[in-house]
């Protein structure tokens, strides 16, 4: 008896574990499933977002804007489950104007989703970032696009403001390259990063947020980083400067090869204040960490860490394998996208 007693709680053990990880997987899979139904706002502000999501009975206006951000306490543009981005903020000011309309049933039927031309990892700025959304006719009709921007500023956290609203250009007829509506991703033509750091023995506290402090003791000859600049001007394979390859390969869409080859169009290191620097990035479009890598490299040259005939060879080079890469991103907080380039916006 008290062996077949034993065996029945033993038995009970291992069901009661087993529903415990049934009840973990069904409450993880509710979690997710709320990315994919309708959008939800409420008068308080509460905000989650949701999937793509179109009424097509609700005649949509497309609008572009400017996005300035400080990241230091974002952990990037784009939206995650549990972390505070800007596309969170964006979204959430962008459907708050929605829910202090008139026709507030609009809730129930669109879910407005905003894209940017470029996305940026955590604790990386932005001062002109571009982005574009689809709001209903009918609420838009409501104002000025100057009252609008008003009312999306007041919706929004103290860090991120959007600027420059305006309607979106028409589509351009004769582009082949870009078809359909005026898309903020595939219609920029260029961007501008811009990556400062100081080498002062004692750095401004003032500017902790926005210029990387050389570490005491690791003097750059600054010369020789100015030289270097214009290896990376041109088209090159910026595999070895890039982090998550794998994981774009995998999502590459519809079964096209992902392409590591870049176009920079130059890079320029120029003196903003005594003893303080920015390095001035413009390129068609960058990989990720690709910008934060390049600075890096030439850190390293700079250093002594490393030759020139090692970063030309990263550059271009075979791909390193994983963990051997001499080359480490510069942190993030000296970087700012500056800039998003159109012909017509």
């Amino acid at each position: 008896m008290g062996r077949n007693a034993h065996e029945t709680e033993c038995r009970l053990k291992r069901l009661h574990f087993l529903a415990l990880c049934c009840l973990s997987v069904i409450a993880a899979c509710r979690g997710a499933m709320v990315w994919h139904s309708p959008c939800r706002m409420s008068l308080s502000g509460d905000y989650t977002p949701r999937a793509w999501w179109k009424n097509p009975t609700v005649p949509m206006t497309r609008f572009v804007a400017r996005l300035a951000y400080d990241g230091t306490h974002f952990n990037g543009w784009q939206f995650q489950v549990k972390s505070r981005t800007v596309q969170l903020e964006v979204e959430r000011a962008i459907n708050s104007t929605l829910a202090a309309c008139p026709d507030s049933d609009l809730l129930d039927k669109v879910c407005i989703r905003a894209v940017a031309a470029g996305r940026t990892d955590a604790g990386v700025h932005a001062r002109g970032q571009v982005i574009h959304f689809d709001y209903p006719a009918v609420a838009a009709g409501r104002f000025t696009v100057q009252e609008f921007e008003t009312k999306l500023n007041e919706g929004l956290v103290s860090d991120v403001r959007l600027w420059n609203v305006s309607h979106a250009p028409p589509p351009r007829e004769k582009n082949l390259a870009v078809q359909g509506d005026w898309h903020a991703m595939y219609n920029s033509r260029s961007k501008l990063y811009t990556y400062r750091f100081s080498t002062r023995a004692v750095a401004d506290p003032l500017h902790r947020n926005y210029c990387c402090a050389v570490p005491r003791g690791e003097a750059l000859d600054l010369r020789k980083l100015a030289e270097l600049t214009s290896i990376f001007e041109g088209k090159h394979d910026y595999q070895n400067f890039a982090n998550r390859l794998q994981h774009k390969r995998r999502m590459s869409k519809r079964g096209e090869e992902f392409s590591t080859v870049r176009h920079v169009r130059s890079v320029e290191l120029v003196s903003e204040a005594p003893e303080e620097y920015a390095i001035h990035v413009l390129l068609d479009g960058a990989l990720q960490r690709m910008v934060r890598n390049m600075v890096g490299g030439l850190w390293a040259v700079a250093r002594g860490d490393m030759s020139e005939a090692e970063l030309r060879r990263a550059l271009d080079g075979p791909l390193y394998a994983k963990g051997r890469s001499p080359i480490r991103a510069a942190p993030a907080h000296g970087l700012t996208l500056e800039w998003v380039y159109y012909d017509d916006f």
